[in-house]
């Protein structure tokens, strides 16, 4: 053992005159301080670039900012939660939209399935029959499966002529409400625009430059007129404001509204929250959202990436854009106390 100790302090001498010979030499010292110079200089130059690669890296806005979920299978759960608080049985009436969800900005195809048992389907008047125990819950549950294909997106030349735009009135009608003094400012803005798109983009320009996103109640809901006079409001406003310009120049616009997915996890997310955009009708018939609520929290885009990045912003709508009614209507077939309560959901798998 003792043997041993002596070995270990004669090496432990032996590294420190080494490491004493190799402090002394110069020529090591100077290699030494010129590379803790470059890597400095490194991770300076990479610090000061870091605007610069915010703005303007490809990368980035594909992933982060403009996502991209072609060829995904995305399922969308309408919970609709039954409550009978009588003391007798009762049957409760739930009226279906008449149309299923469409996703505008992707190709796809869709599959329902729906989950209670028993109902009974009225297909000629569109609703379920539901018996609900006195004192209980019942829930039932449609399921809307798509397997995503291509994004579409807008390009230069494939933008329809045909100005004829069937506007999608939302639970307002003045949201879409124009006046002179809108469609004379549309008309000023694109003097110079010869094709259809440079029209679009730059009202969508003048939109985004225009408007302040707020969450003050008095700006929400109120349409483009006061869009237009306010410079203020949510989606709706935004949106609204947009297709009334857009059809004030002979764009074929209109206004659409329904959720809008921004993000997909493998677990279920509760949408709570509907979505407004104008859409772009293209040559082949398709109706293409245009996000323009673009300068709000939830984007994440600041001004200064819409600038540097205006025809990326353009062309590229934000998530998947689904026209969808998230309400359903209950009702009891004999006047009993039924009440009801929505929950959407959505995953990828």
């Amino acid at each position: 053992m003792i043997g041993v100790l002596n070995r270990l302090s004669k090496l432990d001498t032996r590294i420190s005159i080494i490491v004493k010979q190799f402090s002394d030499n110069s020529i090591v010292r100077i290699y030494c301080n010129v590379v803790g110079l470059f890597f400095a200089f490194v991770f300076a130059a990479l610090l000061a670039l870091m605007p610069i690669l915010y703005l303007f890296n490809p990368f980035y806005t594909n992933w982060f900012i403009v996502p991209n979920f072609s060829n995904k299978r995305i399922e969308i759960v309408k919970q609709i939660i039954l409550e009978n608080a009588g003391n007798k049985s009762e049957s409760a009436v739930v009226s279906m939209s008449n149309t299923f969800p469409e996703i505008m900005n992707y190709k796809y195809k869709l599959n329902v399935a729906y989950s209670l048992d028993p109902y009974k389907y009225d297909k000629s008047k569109n609703y379920f029959k539901i018996l609900v125990p006195s004192h209980s819950r019942r829930r039932f549950v449609v399921k809307y499966i798509f397997q995503l294909g291509n994004r579409i997106e807008i390009t230069r030349g494939n933008i329809a002529v045909d100005a004829s735009a069937p506007t999608i009135q939302s639970f307002d009608p003045t949201v879409t409400d124009s006046n002179r003094n809108i469609d004379s400012t549309a008309k000023a803005i694109t003097v110079n625009n010869t094709t259809p798109y440079d029209k679009a983009e730059t009202i969508f320009k003048y939109v985004i430059d225009y408007m302040t996103y707020t969450y003050d109640y008095r700006y929400a809901h109120a349409g483009a007129a006061s869009a237009y006079s306010t410079g203020k409001g949510v989606c709706e406003e935004y949106a609204g404001l947009f297709t009334v310009m857009a059809q004030a120049v002979g764009l074929p616009c209109r206004y659409d509204y329904g959720i809008r997915i921004s993000e997909l996890t493998n677990s279920y997310q509760e949408i709570s929250t509907g979505h407004a955009w104008p859409e772009i009708k293209l040559k082949d018939g398709q109706w293409v959202p245009i996000e323009v609520t673009q300068n709000n929290p939830g984007t994440r885009r600041s001004m200064d990436w819409l600038k540097a990045n205006l025809d990326r912003a353009f062309r590229n709508s934000y998530g998947i854009y689904i026209r969808f009614n998230m309400d359903s209507q209950v009702s009891s077939v004999n006047g009993g106390n039924i009440t009801s309560m929505g929950i959407l959901l959505v995953k990828q798998f």
